[in-house]
């Protein structure tokens, strides 16, 4: 979840951030299980943005724009993309 703009509480243990506000531009990572999440707008206008999807259990190495699972593979999408060859 990526508070967008505002201030957003919530007492939810799952979110791995200290304390129980979240401010603008503040991710927070909610640890499974659970189906459900309260969350309470302190601000006018606030906004989150909330993710969610299946695990996937892999290694994540990110670089500018790109995501993905060694530092090798990272290295070989930016040789591509240089070259012209991303996306062919």
């Amino acid at each position: 979840m990526c508070v967008r703009g505002g201030v957003v509480a919530t007492d939810d243990s799952r979110i791995n951030t200290t304390g129980s506000l979240l401010i603008k531009h503040q991710v927070a990572i909610l640890e499974q299980p659970g189906t459900l999440l309260e969350l309470t707008a302190l601000e006018p206008d606030t906004s989150v943005l909330l993710m969610g999807g299946e695990p996937i259990d892999e290694p994540i190495a990110n670089r500018g724009p790109f995501v993905m699972n060694t530092q090798a593979e990272l290295r070989q999408a930016n040789v591509d993309f240089q070259s012209g060859r991303m996306g062919r």
